[in-house]
């Protein structure tokens, strides 16, 4: 299998590009997964909170649902998507890291939806602002975690 994929990438003329970031795909996959768990933390507090029940402004609870996401992440990265990483860092610093790395994404996330909660109320425009802040956010967290939490030494 891997041959014929080596073969048809060579055809392509991405031989070494898939040589080099083939052991990123299983990998990805775990943090698509985990992220999935967050995601679906994030989202309920914010739909919750922020939209349906308006206890708070719906980038506020983007702010509260971020968070409890990151705590939910960082625990299933480590022990799921990263275990193989030779980080021996203590948990610690780890997650102190993580928080750096995640708050780039939450920040991101926030700034989107006060945009957005600023512009007009529609659940529908601060909902596409909040999934936008999201997409961009996996992208920051990935590469932060990849390259800065659980780079191998």
């Amino acid at each position: 299998m891997n041959e014929i994929l080596q073969r048809i990438a060579g055809t392509l003329g991405a031989g070494e590009l898939l040589q080099s970031h083939w052991h990123h795909v299983p990998r990805m996959g775990r943090v698509l997964m985990v992220g999935g768990v967050g995601f679906i933390i994030q989202t309920t507090i914010f739909e919750l909170f922020g939209i349906w029940l308006g206890i708070v402004a719906p980038s506020t609870a983007t702010l509260f649902g971020g968070e409890f996401a990151i705590l939910s992440n960082f625990f299933l990265n480590n022990r799921f998507s990263f275990r193989d990483a030779d980080d021996a860092s203590p948990l610690y610093k780890r997650i102190l890291k993580f928080h750096l790395v995640s708050g780039a994404s939450l920040a991101t996330q926030w700034t989107c939806v006060f945009i957005a909660e600023h512009i007009s109320q529609s659940v529908l425009f601060l909902n596409g602002a909040f999934l936008v802040g999201v997409g961009i956010g996996f992208i920051l967290n990935y590469t932060g975690y990849y390259f800065f939490v659980w780079r191998k030494k």
